[in-house]
C-alpha cells in the first residue's frame, strides 16, 4: 500500500501535468485558428463538406478490416474518397453500390498509408496489420515515444495512428514501431465521407 505522503506527491504531480496539458490545448487551439486563417488567405480553406453515413457492418460482421456504410451512389459517394471519424481519417471508399459503400480501413493488413511524425518532422509510410493496428519501420537513431501521433499527410493533417510500442532487434539497424488507430474500429456507428 502507498503511504499518504506518496499518494499526495503523486496527486501534486498529476495536477501539475494536467495544468501543462491544458496550456498545450489552449496553445493548440490558437495555432489551429491561425492555421485556418492563413489557409483561407491563400485560398486553401478547410476541406469541403462531408456526407454523414451510418455504419451497417463493422469488421467483425464484414470482410476482414472493412466496413460497410449506407448511402452509396444515392448519396453521391465516390470511390477513393476519404472516410473520417471526427477529424481522423480511417480509410477510403473501395466500392460504391446503389445504396451502400464498402470502406477499406487504413489498418487493413498490408495497406500502406503516408504519414508524418509530429515533433520529429519525418515523412514515412505506415503499414496496416489488421484490427486497428499498424507498423512502421524507422532507422535506429529516430526516437519515437509512446503516444506520439502520426498524422495523415495533407493540407489539413489529422491523427491517423498513435505510437504504442517500439520493438528493436540487435541484429537489425532499424526499429519496428507498433501503432494503434485513434478510433475503435469495432465500435463505429457513424462516419463522414469527403465529397
Amino acid at each position: 500500500f502507498s503511504s499518504k505522503y506518496t499518494l499526495g506527491q503523486k496527486n501534486i504531480m498529476l495536477v501539475d501535468r494536467i495544468k501543462v496539458l491544458e496550456a498545450q490545448l489552449v496553445d493548440r487551439d490558437v495555432l489551429a485558428r491561425e492555421n485556418e486563417t492563413l489557409k483561407g488567405m491563400l485560398g486553401r480553406g478547410e476541406v469541403s463538406p462531408r456526407i454523414l453515413a451510418a455504419v451497417i457492418a463493422t469488421p467483425n460482421q464484414s470482410p476482414y478490416d472493412t466496413i460497410i456504410i449506407d448511402g452509396g451512389a444515392q448519396a453521391r459517394m465516390q470511390e477513393n474518397k476519404l472516410v473520417y471519424v471526427g477529424t481522423s481519417p480511417i480509410g477510403r471508399i473501395k466500392r460504391v453500390e446503389e445504396n451502400r459503400a464498402h470502406v477499406v480501413l487504413f489498418s487493413t493488413a498490408g495497406e500502406e498509408t503516408p504519414a508524418y511524425i509530429e515533433g520529429i518532422n519525418l515523412h514515412t509510410t505506415i503499414v496496416g496489420r489488421g484490427g486497428g493496428t499498424f507498423e512502421v519501420t524507422l532507422p535506429d537513431g529516430v526516437t519515437v515515444l509512446s503516444e506520439t501521433p502520426f498524422l495523415y499527410s495533407g493540407l489539413s493533417p489529422a491523427i491517423v495512428a498513435i505510437a504504442r510500442e517500439t520493438i528493436s532487434r540487435s541484429d537489425e539497424p532499424a526499429q519496428h514501431i507498433l501503432l494503434d488507430s485513434p478510433v475503435s474500429i469495432h465500435a463505429l456507428h457513424f462516419v463522414e465521407v469527403e465529397k
